[in-house]
Formats: C-alpha cells, structure tokens, sequence
C-alpha cells in the first residue's frame, strides 16, 4: 500500500477520536481511574484544570494522535500492509511499549507523585494544582484494569486507523 500524508492524519485524527471516547468511557464504567489522555498531557504543561485540558487537547488530538501517530502507523502499514490481524498486533506492541511508559510516568511528568494509600484518581494539591498518582508500570496504580485499556485502547487506535486509511488511500 502507497503512502498518504493526507489519508494518515485523517485516519489519525478518526482513531483518536475513536480511542479517547473507549478510554472515557472505561474510565466512566469504572473499569480504570486512568485521567483523561488531554488533561494528563496539558498537566506536563500547566497545573490550571481548564488550560491543561485545552492544551492537553490541541496535543493530543492535533500534534501526537493525528500528526505523529498518523504518519508512523501510515508507514508501517505502507511497509506491511493494513490488515486488520496486522493492526491489531500493531496496537497490541504500541500499547504495550505505552504500558511500560506509564512505569516511568512519575521520573518525567511534573505532577505525577507517588502517593500510597491515597486515591488512585487525580488530585488536587493546594492552589488548586494539578497533581496525579503514580500510575506504575501499565498503569496498575490506576486500577487492575487499566493495563487491558492501555493495551486495548492502542488496539483500538490501530483498527480504526487502519479501516480509514485503507479506505481513504
């Protein structure tokens, strides 16, 4: 299959779409207290709730879902075809390499601390700051299931990138 920058952030901007909606709504049937992808990634940048999310948001969707994913999962798909079994591996590695991520989440991200004991959701500091538990590796501080909605998620993107594209191409 053939290249396409325009079909790859089209096809990006569709599957984070489509992933974000299944992370809410894991996360709204309990199933993880994993914080939103756009508040989680604008909280790297601002502690304000509101700016994060509205920051959180223009990078997620715009810069790393959209551009970044986009084009790398178009050119591996490029190189190994987009089958939905090879999308679906794809997301699987994707998500895993995401899971071990999340290990290392508390050594980079500003305001994610490690709490024992307290919430496993988001909370606040004094000022209202932003400040986030430790998620551990696969994100199991965020809750046991959490490591199959990563995974899951990164599935996800990658099935419906790979639909858009093949028929956007």
């Amino acid at each position: 299959m053939d290249f396409s920058l325009l079909s790859s952030l089209i096809a990006g901007f569709l599957a984070t779409v489509v992933m974000t909606l299944a992370t809410e709504l894991a996360s709204f049937r309990g199933a993880t207290s994993m914080p939103s992808m756009p508040l989680l990634l604008g909280a790297w940048v601002s502690g304000d709730h509101d700016l994060a999310v509205a920051l959180g948001s223009a990078l997620h969707y715009g810069v790393i879902g959209t551009v970044a994913y986009g084009v790398l999962y178009a050119l591996v798909f490029a190189l190994t075809g987009t089958g939905l079994l090879v999308a679906a591996v794809v997301g699987m590695v994707h998500g895993a390499l995401i899971g071990v991520g999340l290990g290392w989440l508390k050594q980079v991200h500003p305001r994610v601390v490690d709490r024992p004991g307290e919430s496993r959701e988001a909370v606040s500091a004094g000022r209202g700051e932003l400040v986030f538990n430790d998620p551990g590796m696969f994100g199991v501080g965020w809750g046991d299931m959490t490591p199959a909605v990563v995974v899951g998620a990164y599935v996800v993107y990658s099935l419906v990138f790979a639909l858009v594209y093949s028929l956007a191409v």
